[in-house]
């Protein structure tokens, strides 16, 4: 009855620490849609945030780290990156020192395990992760989800500075 003495709400500028389904931001020339959003508990306390991102054709991912620090990242065939990664970390219990895909020496950097949980969901799930980085600040990180189920990607780190035009989703 008296709406107009209630405060409006402010809408919250999007940032890429609070970007939700339906954001929308600008990398490498292409508007890019936030799909899903999922979020990291590493070891020591250490948390990030990530976007899956669709162009309409290509999907991204976009992990923020809490310090600021941001990735983008791809999905890869873990069969062509590392073909046998899979195998020497269920045979043996452990990782090579180094990788080589198309031609570039990655050297394993870190290893890290954490807790994930898609936005909305109420269940975490635990995982590991490998990150191999070469000179050229490009890396290839391989996550293991279950005692079976691995997963590659492709990235580098990135400029804040190369992420343009937030946009609020829902």
């Amino acid at each position: 009855m008296f709406g107009f003495f209630k405060k409006k709400e402010e809408p919250v500028e999007a940032t890429l620490h609070n970007l939700t389904i339906g954001a929308t931001l600008e990398y490498d020339m292409k508007n890019w849609v936030v799909q899903e959003v999922y979020h990291y508990l590493w070891e020591n306390n250490f948390k990030s945030r990530e976007y899956k991102l669709s162009d309409g054709s290509s999907v991204l991912f976009l992990e923020v780290a809490d310090d600021g620090v941001l990735y983008i990242t791809g999905p890869a065939e873990i069969l062509k990156v590392a073909p046998s990664f899979k195998d020497e970390v269920l045979t043996y219990a452990s990782v090579p020192e180094t990788l080589i895909y198309n031609s570039e020496i990655y050297k394993l950097d870190e290893e890290s395990f954490g807790e994930y949980r898609k936005d909305g969901a109420e269940g975490w799930s635990e995982l590991t992760s490998w990150m191999y980085w070469n000179d050229k600040e490009e890396f290839i990180c391989i996550e293991r989800w279950s005692k079976f189920e691995f997963e590659a990607h492709l990235g580098k780190k990135v400029n804040p500075f190369a992420i343009d035009n937030l946009l609020p989703g829902n």
